[in-house]
């Protein structure tokens, strides 16, 4: 038995060592999640301005917001910021509405607001992010005021041109 472990133990140790040997142990290609990050950010970018734009409680033609505040990652998981492209993205489509601030904290602003009475503020977050494969789904809050707000789910594809929200999916919530 002793032999036959050490038997399969050479080949496989030997095809370690060539693997590792190979271009220096470094691939050639660029990082798979390079290429993902970046229509990720593209993907966020879309959800947080059709949100703000389109899919708000006053409707697509109504321009409520003065100010523009959103989450700087996604809520179910801190380890998931927001990088600058979709910071970029989001700004760029936004700036309309006046400024555009990320915070870190989305609960602690909207607390803020509440007690401020805010009005004409929109706080924009995605609170959850599930991809797989070329399909995804974004859970999304809209916080713009103390009597309104928008909880959905956006449904979306990679197609070629980018990530596509196809639109809503499961309940939505509108105060």
């Amino acid at each position: 038995m002793k032999s036959r472990v050490i038997a399969l133990a050479v080949p496989i140790a030997l095809c370690a060592i060539v693997s590792a040997c190979t271009n220096g142990g470094e691939s050639t290609e660029p990082p798979a999640a390079t290429a993902d990050r970046i229509d990720l950010d593209e993907l966020e970018a879309a959800a947080i301005v059709r949100l703000v734009t389109v899919d708000n409680s006053f409707g697509p033609e109504a321009e409520p917001f003065d100010r523009i505040i959103i989450g700087t990652r996604v809520e179910g998981d801190v380890n998931q910021p927001l990088r600058p492209l979709a910071s970029d993205l989001m700004t760029a489509a936004l700036d309309r509405y006046g400024p555009i601030t990320f915070v870190d904290d989305v609960d602690a602003t909207i607390d803020e607001l509440f007690r401020q009475n805010a009005t004409g503020t929109a706080v924009a977050s995605i609170d959850d992010l599930r991809v797989e494969g070329e399909r995804a789904e974004l859970d999304m809050r809209l916080w713009c005021g103390s009597l309104c707000g928008v909880f959905l789910t956006y449904e979306a594809e990679l197609t070629d041109a980018g990530w596509e929200i196809l639109g809503t999916t499961g309940p939505i919530a509108v105060s």
